[in-house]
């Protein structure tokens, strides 16, 4: 599931560069949907989907498997094959993600 948390991350980022011409960088959304009166509806709308999203990503992966990432990870040393397959979608989606986003800020 991490995966495709990070891969959902990645394809909002991308859309909204596309669509909006602009950057994901959720501080800078955030001050400006608490700023600006002139498009301020898109930004609450992509901040909304990334807690929606992530909230239904997170509760997904927990509930599939049942482990927390945190506790997940200290959980390797039961020797449990699907908390090694866990842990390694968990790092593989990170690695996705961080490439996507400095993919983005160079752009």
């Amino acid at each position: 599931m991490a995966i495709a948390g990070g891969l959902l991350m990645g394809a909002a980022a991308v859309i909204l560069l596309s669509l909006a011409g602009r950057v994901a960088g959720v501080s800078g959304i955030l001050w400006g949907a608490l700023t600006e009166q002139a498009t301020y509806l898109w930004r609450w709308l992509f901040l909304i989907g990334l807690i929606i999203g992530g909230a239904a990503l997170f509760g997904i992966g927990w509930g599939v498997y049942g482990f927390c990432p945190g506790p997940a990870v200290t959980a390797l040393f039961y020797g449990d094959p699907k908390t090694y397959y866990f842990v390694m979608a968990m790092i593989a989606g990170m690695w996705i993600a961080s490439r996507l986003e400095s993919r983005a800020q160079n752009v």
